[in-house]
C-alpha cells in the first residue's frame, strides 16, 4: 500500500469528519469541520473548551472562544461528544459517548 502524503491524509480526515457531521445531522461549516478535526485528533481524554481553543491558535483559521463553546454544545446535543459538569464550576467534554464512570482527581477527570 502506498504511503499517504500529509496533505492526502488531511483530505481523507476532512472527508471523514464531514461525513460524521452529516450523519449527526449537523450543518457543515468551516469552523465546525476545523474544530472537529482538532477535537477528534486530540489524545484520548477529557478536555475543556479553553484547551480546545488553545489548540486552534496553532492553526490558520481563527476561531473565537464563543464559537468553540457553541460548537461543543452543538456536538454534545447531537451525540458526538458528552458534556461533564463538575461542581457547577467547570465543564469538561468527552469523546467517549458510551456509558462509563468518571473519577475526579484535582482539576482533571479520568475514566
Amino acid at each position: 500500500m502506498q504511503n499517504l502524503t500529509k496533505d492526502t491524509e488531511m483530505q481523507v480526515n476532512k472527508v471523514c469528519i464531514m461525513g460524521m457531521l452529516r450523519k449527526a445531522d449537523i450543518k457543515i461549516t468551516r469552523q465546525r469541520v476545523y474544530l472537529a478535526g482538532i477535537l477528534f485528533n486530540l489524545p484520548q481524554g477529557h478536555f475543556t473548551a479553553e484547551e480546545l481553543h488553545d489548540e486552534t491558535k496553532q492553526g490558520d483559521l481563527k476561531v473565537s472562544l464563543a464559537t468553540v463553546y457553541n460548537t461543543l454544545n452543538h456536538f454534545s446535543q447531537n451525540g458526538l461528544i458528552k458534556t461533564l459538569q463538575v461542581d457547577n464550576q467547570k465543564t469538561f467534554f468527552d469523546r467517549n459517548t458510551a456509558h462509563h464512570y468518571h473519577i475526579r482527581s484535582q482539576n482533571k477527570i479520568e475514566d
